[in-house]
C-alpha cells in the first residue's frame, strides 16, 4: 500500500488491467487509494450529496443462469426489482456538479468512501494496456 495510506485499515488491493472502457458513475463502499500503473484514466468526481440529483433512481440487477460448462445466459426478461445502489441506471446527469482529474501512470487519488466517480481508461500507446491497483480500506470516518 501507499505511503499515504499508513493511518487507514487495509481491506483488499484490486488489480484493474485492460484496454479502452468507461466505468459508469458510481461510489465505492470503502475508502480507495487508486494507483495508475500503465497509461491513463480520467475520473469524473461528484461529493457524496450529488446523489440527491439523480432523477430516475439505480442500476437494476439482472439474473444470470449458469450451465455447466462454463456458460451463463440471461433469463428472458428477467430484470429484478431490487436495484444496485451506488451505480447510476442511467448517463451521468449534465447539472450534476463534477470536478475531472486524470492519472498517469505513477499517479495516485484518494477517493474516500461515498464520492460519486466515472472511470475513462486510456490505454497506454505503446503496449495498447491501462493497468490500475484500488488499494480498498475501511471507511476512516
Amino acid at each position: 500500500p501507499p505511503p499515504v495510506a499508513t493511518m487507514l485499515q487495509h481491506k483488499r488491493t484490486d488489480l484493474w488491467i485492460g484496454y479502452k472502457s468507461v466505468s459508469r458513475m458510481h461510489f465505492d463502499n470503502l475508502d480507495n487509494v487508486f494507483t495508475q500503473l500503465v497509461g491513463s484514466k480520467t475520473f469524473v468526481l461528484a461529493p457524496p450529496e450529488a446523489g440527491s440529483s439523480m432523477v430516475r433512481g439505480r442500476l437494476r440487477k439482472a439474473v444470470r443462469k449458469y450451465s455447466h460448462p462454463g456458460v451463463f445466459s440471461r433469463e428472458a426478461g428477467f430484470v429484478m426489482d431490487e436495484t444496485v445502489i451506488n451505480y447510476l441506471d442511467q448517463d451521468r446527469p449534465p447539472h450534476m456538479p463534477t470536478a475531472t482529474v486524470t492519472l498517469n501512470a505513477g499517479d495516485a487519488l484518494y477517493l474516500p468512501f461515498g464520492w460519486w466517480h466515472e472511470v475513462h481508461a486510456h490505454p497506454d500507446a505503446q503496449r495498447g494496456l491501462c493497468a490500475s491497483a484500488s488499494h480498498f480500506y475501511f471507511p476512516y470516518f
